[in-house]
C-alpha cells in the first residue's frame, strides 16, 4: 500500500537557497527560500537536521528560518534541510556548504 501512495503523491520539492545568516560561538542562524509551489500551503513544513561530531537534531518549522541554538563551541556543523508534506513524504535533502 505504501507503493501506491508514494506513486499516486509525489514526493514535495526540496527547500532551495539555503544561507548562514549569522553565527556565533553557540548558534547559527540559517533561513532559505520556500521550495516550490510549496510556499502558501498548510500541509508542509521543513525540517531542519544539524549534524556534529556531538551528535544530530531535528527541528520542525513551517517558517523559512531557524536559529539553531545551545551548539557546542568549535565544533564544526553540517546543516540539511528537506520538505515534509501531509502524508509524511519528504523531499530530498539539501545541505548547507
Amino acid at each position: 500500500m505504501a507503493g501506491f501512495e508514494s506513486s499516486l503523491f509525489p514526493d514535495p520539492n526540496p527547500p532551495r537557497d539555503i544561507s548562514i545568516r549569522k553565527k556565533t560561538t553557540k548558534s547559527i542562524f540559517v533561513e532559505w527560500a520556500p521550495a516550490f509551489f510549496m510556499d502558501d500551503s498548510d500541509g508542509f513544513n521543513y525540517t531542519v537536521i544539524i549534524s556534529s561530531s556531538s551528535g544530530t537534531a531535528d527541528y520542525s518549522t513551517k517558517a523559512s528560518y531557524q536559529n539553531l541554538t545551545n551548539l557546542p563551541s568549535g565544533t564544526p556543523h553540517v546543516i540539511c534541510l528537506r520538505t515534509t508534506g501531509p502524508l509524511g513524504l519528504q523531499s530530498e535533502s539539501v545541505c548547507s556548504e
